[in-house]
């Protein structure tokens, strides 16, 4: 029987009884598992790590084994197991993400004109890019283009008015100081956003060391200049960078690219993504034939689609489970911190950081943990100021192996063997029998998930492993080894 079948088959229990369960500390079961896991700690020389370790057993339920498993340590991306755990279980597996366009005035069928202000209205949908359109990062907008076209319209006398008001201006986890906040992972956060709050630039060297190197962006825009300073080179061991001024979006390419490599792509940050958002969407229209006479704004729309003289062009509804899925199996930073802010607009009234981590705590209390035990600074994982348990990331796994949406949120993590996964090159001699998410940052590495053993029990399991000396391969391996124990129980 597959994984997914055990999931549908089983019974659901309610969180209450799930809380009870592992904080009643069922009697250890099938503790003979500890040795050769204490082994592996020893043969991959991590004995002087710190490592946080909990299994549990699902149809036999009890603890499998426990290695410090209230030890607080930075999860790094294992962090987006707690945020999309939430996301589903407060929001609800049917929740969608929805950006609207609509316009508020009135159609002149004579002149295709409409006569007032076009809006856009979007709530934290991370999922407008190229990712889902074949690599189209302005196909939604396009289409947009084409619904005008459809009521009439190719001309707005109007403001083209952005309303980002579902989420607060600060762009960035303040916890991510020091980061490098052009890199793609540190992705700012906005209620209206497009490719994932990066611009990409794509880079090729000349024919002649000295010159130039190519350059274009995707999407094409003015909302970034692009300063290249960065010449082909004969050197085999050339670098280049890029930089971007802060508040800004002035991009600067230096340094020199090798004549004989092939074309790469870089991402870049943007700096106030829904105004990238609208100035992408003004070019797009043109491009496609839509005049506006008018300004690009922000402001909030404070009247509903009924109402009278409201023309609805538009609505893109993102299924809150496609967004886990991109979450958990790509890792996608971005994605964590739109459902952070989504937790905190939907639940508390307000779309900031702040209020999603409340949201989030909420969670964890629900699950059963105690006050102060954890600390949640973002969404992703990536602030090091984030601390997490084994214990905590357990409870969670199991709370929701036992919700209603389970089956959602299993599926929504990476599997052994998968392509394209944080899992796609591990445990492939374990195919379909490992669910689980992956997580690294400096000094951390973490493999947290569920695995199916052979006899049909199914494991939960945290592995979270902080302070190694040794390379964070071997701290893999020894993750994929305690696995496969688990598998041929």
């Amino acid at each position: 029987m597959s994984f997914f079948n055990r999931l549908i088959q089983k019974i659901v229990v309610a969180g209450i009884v799930t809380v009870f369960v592992l904080s009643a500390g069922i009697a250890h079961a099938q503790n003979d598992i500890s040795k050769p896991i204490d082994s592996l700690i020893k043969s991959h020389k991590l004995s002087d790590a710190k490592i946080g370790i909990e299994i549990a057993a699902i149809n036999n339920p009890g603890i499998v084994y426990q290695k410090n498993q209230n030890l607080p340590l930075v999860p790094a991306s294992n962090n987006k197991i707690i945020t999309t755990a939430a996301a589903l279980d407060m929001l609800g597996k049917d929740y969608c993400h929805t950006t609207t366009l609509f316009g508020k005035g009135k159609i002149d069928a004579a002149t295709k004109t409409f006569n007032g202000d076009i809006y856009v209205k979007g709530n934290g949908d991370p999922n407008i890019s190229g990712r889902l359109y074949n690599n189209n990062s302005v196909k939604v907008f396009e289409d947009w283009a084409g619904a005008l076209k459809s009521k009439g319209v190719t001309a707005i006398n109007g403001n083209l008015v952005l309303d980002d008001t579902a989420f607060d201006y600060e762009f960035t986890n303040p916890s991510w100081q020091g980061e490098i906040m052009t890199e793609w992972y540190t992705a700012p956060v906005s209620a209206l956003s497009l490719n994932d709050n990066c611009i990409d630039i794509n880079i090729s060297p000349d024919a002649k060391a000295g010159n130039p190197v190519r350059i274009s962006t995707s999407p094409e825009t003015n909302y970034v200049t692009v300063k290249n300073n960065c010449t082909t080179s004969t050197d085999k061991n050339a670098k280049f960078g890029i930089a971007r001024n802060d508040q800004g979006n002035v991009i600067t390419l230096s340094g020199q690219y090798y004549v004989k490599s092939g074309a790469a792509t870089q991402f870049c940050t943007i700096y106030d993504p829904s105004m990238y958002f609208g100035y992408v969407l003004w070019e797009t229209l043109a491009k496609n034939g839509i005049s506006i006479n008018g300004k690009l704004l922000r402001g909030k729309s404070n009247f509903k689609k009924t109402d009278p003289g409201v023309t609805s062009f538009a609505e893109l509804r993102a299924p809150l489970t496609a967004t886990i899925a991109i979450t958990n199996k790509k890792s996608q930073n971005f994605y964590a911190e739109q459902l952070l802010k989504t937790l905190g607009h939907e639940i508390k009234g307000a779309g900031s950081f702040n209020n999603g981590i409340a949201v989030v705590n909420a969670f964890l209390k629900k699950v059963g943990m105690a006050d102060n035990t954890v600390s949640v600074k973002d969404g992703s994982g990536l602030s090091k100021q984030n601390l997490q348990t084994a214990d905590s990331i357990t409870r969670v796994l199991w709370y929701m192996y036992h919700s209603p949406n389970a089956k959602e949120f299993t599926s929504s993590l990476a599997q052994s063997g998968e392509d394209n996964t944080g899992l796609e090159k591990r445990l492939a001699d374990k195919p379909g029998r490992i669910y689980a998410k992956t997580g690294r940052i400096n000094g951390s590495c973490c493999l947290s998930g569920y695995a199916l053993g052979k006899s049909g029990e199914v494991y939960i399991f945290s592995i979270l492993v902080n302070q190694f000396k040794s390379s964070e391969s071997n701290v893999k391996d020894f993750h994929d080894d305690v696995c496969r124990l688990l598998t041929e129980r």
